[in-house]
C-alpha cells in the first residue's frame, strides 16, 4: 500500500476562509486553479468556490447545481478532476469512503481532497502526492491530496446502510412519491454539461459587462 508522496508544509499565514468560513485559503484557492487549469472541474460542496462547476445543497450560495455531495447528480466519467473538502463535523470511515466512491466515478483524472480529516486512500483511487496545510493560529491543521482515479471504479451503492444518504433510500425503493429517481449515466452526463454550459454562460456574462464599464 502506499500513501502518497508528502510534498511538504504549505503555510496559508494566517489567510482562511473569508468571513463566510467556507471558501478555500487564499493559497490553497490559487494552488488547485493553478493545478486544475484547462480540466473540467466538479466542486462536491462547492458553494463558495470560485471556479469549476459548484454543486451544493444550500441554494442560498447560488450553486450552478442544486444537490447533495453524499448522492452526486453525475454519471461515471463526467468530470475530470472532482474537488471534495467536507465540512468538518464528526467523520468516520464511512463518511470518508462514500465520498470517495461518488468522486472517483465521477472523475476521469484526479479527485483532490481538503479537510482536518486526513484520508490516505480512497475507494477507487491511489494516493500520488499530499501536504499538510496549517491556516494559522487555532486553527484545525488540514491535509491536502491529490488522488488518481483507478480504471476498476466501484460504483456507488443506490441503497446505503451509514451516512447523511441514508435518507434517500425510501425514495429510491419506492416507498415514498418522491419525484426522485436514479437516473442513467446518459441523463447524469446531460446534467454535467449543463452545468459546465451555465459556468461559460456566467463567464461570458461578466465580461460582457466589465466590456461595457470601460
Amino acid at each position: 500500500m502506499t500513501h502518497g508522496s508528502h510534498q511538504g508544509v504549505i503555510y496559508c499565514n494566517g489567510h482562511g476562509g473569508g468571513s463566510n468560513g467556507w471558501s478555500f485559503p487564499a493559497p490553497i484557492d490559487r494552488r488547485l486553479q493553478r493545478e486544475l487549469s484547462g480540466l473540467s472541474v466538479l466542486h462536491l460542496f462547492g458553494g463558495r468556490a470560485t471556479f469549476g462547476v459548484r454543486l451544493d445543497i444550500d441554494p442560498l450560495t447560488e450553486p450552478d447545481v442544486i444537490g447533495d455531495a453524499w448522492a452526486p447528480p453525475f454519471g461515471k466519467d463526467s468530470f475530470d478532476a472532482v474537488v471534495l473538502d467536507p465540512p468538518y463535523f464528526s467523520f468516520g470511515r464511512h463518511h470518508r469512503e462514500q465520498l470517495g466512491t461518488g468522486a472517483a466515478w465521477i472523475a476521469r483524472k484526479i479527485v483532490v481532497w481538503f479537510s482536518s480529516f486526513a484520508a490516505t486512500s480512497l475507494p477507487g483511487c491511489h494516493i500520488d502526492r499530499w501536504w499538510t496545510v496549517i491556516i494559522g493560529n487555532d486553527c484545525s491543521i488540514r491535509q491536502l491530496a491529490y488522488f488518481t482515479p483507478g480504471e476498476r471504479k466501484k460504483e456507488p451503492k443506490p441503497f446505503v446502510t451509514r451516512g447523511p444518504a441514508m435518507k434517500y433510500n425510501r425514495w429510491r425503493g419506492g416507498q415514498s412519491q418522491l419525484p426522485l429517481q436514479v437516473s442513467d449515466d446518459d441523463a447524469k452526463r446531460d446534467v454535467a454539461a449543463k452545468a459546465m454550459r451555465s459556468i461559460r454562460a456566467r463567464k461570458g456574462g461578466l465580461a460582457h459587462a466589465r466590456r461595457a464599464r470601460k
